[in-house]
């Protein structure tokens, strides 16, 4: 008389892994990709937003997808689910400080020469562009939305070193980047903090540059509802032009969704002009408007 086997545990999560792939269209460049780097449970998938995406291979367009995917997937579990909570924050937001400059010592009763301070950067609201500013999209596939109003500054240069002849320059202040649609998740927002100028016998050093606060857009935003409501799509069904089809496609992007959750800055130039980005917002306009 025989057995009847039990399926191992790893087979239904497996199975399970590859369902939703399947569901949410993920294709086999991301699924690969998944796997990979040890992602072959749904469980372990759900999760990947705590993995620096961008360091493991991922495209900015893959790391889209997986967004939508994710965020489509809560929304599918429950009729009443929501990906974000109503913001209660108008925060503060300030540019960034630059260093001061450094000293000079006395030589025969007189200064030679001070440091120069370094430049504040502006309390930017429009989005950064250029190779500058790194796109939103390319670190992580979800982000936490903080949820207690905390202020969010941006990194501080390092002090200029001593100078035999001219003092070291101070650091640079790397800006705090947050996205426009989570302005109000914080109390304070703050640019980056120039390093202080080195000290010298002749001439003090520079101060470092604090760079002002960047926030980033989604191309086009949408509310849970119209998520809820758009079909999976793919590139080449939305009136997209071929040459920017292809190149939207060799930065990993495959369908409407993966669109929808991108950023202006992960099209950075000179491969993307500015017509190209305004093209795509008025095609997701369009898109999301068939499906009011």
């Amino acid at each position: 008389m025989g057995f009847i086997r039990e399926k191992p545990p790893q087979f239904d999560a497996l199975k399970a892994f590859n369902d939703f792939c399947e569901k949410y269209h993920l294709g086999d460049e991301i699924r690969h990709l998944l796997q990979q780097h040890g992602v072959k449970t749904l469980q372990s998938l759900l999760d990947v937003g705590d993995l620096p995406l961008d360091e493991m291979g991922f495209k900015i367009g893959h790391i889209a997808e997986l967004k939508w995917a994710l965020n489509k997937s809560v929304l599918d579990a429950s009729p009443t689910a929501k990906l974000v909570t109503n913001p209660s924050y108008t925060p503060s937001i300030s540019g960034g400080t630059g260093g001061s400059g450094g000293d000079s010592l006395r030589r025969g009763g007189c200064v030679i020469s001070g440091g120069i301070g370094g430049t504040g950067g502006a309390s930017g609201i429009m989005p950064g562009s250029g190779r500058n500013t790194q796109g939103t999209s390319n670190s992580r596939a979800t982000e936490r939305i903080p949820d207690a109003g905390p202020a969010l500054s941006g990194g501080r240069g390092g002090a200029g070193g001593y100078g035999g002849q001219v003092g070291g320059s101070g650091g640079f202040g790397e800006a705090a980047q947050i996205t426009a649609e989570d302005v109000a998740y914080f109390g304070t927002i703050t640019g980056g903090f120039g390093g202080a100028g080195g000290e010298s016998p002749y001439q003090g050093g520079s101060g470092g540059t604090g760079q002002g606060p960047r926030l980033t857009r989604l191309l086009f935003s949408i509310d849970d509802e119209t998520r809820r409501r758009l079909p999976y799509t793919k590139l080449e069904d939305l009136g997209i032009k071929p040459d920017l089809c292809r190149l939207l496609v060799d930065l990993g992007f495959q369908s409407a969704g993966g669109l929808f959750e991108a950023h202006e800055t992960d099209f950075p130039p000179p491969q993307f002009k500015i017509g190209h980005i305004a093209g795509l917002k008025v095609v997701l306009r369009k898109f999301a408007a068939s499906h009011a």
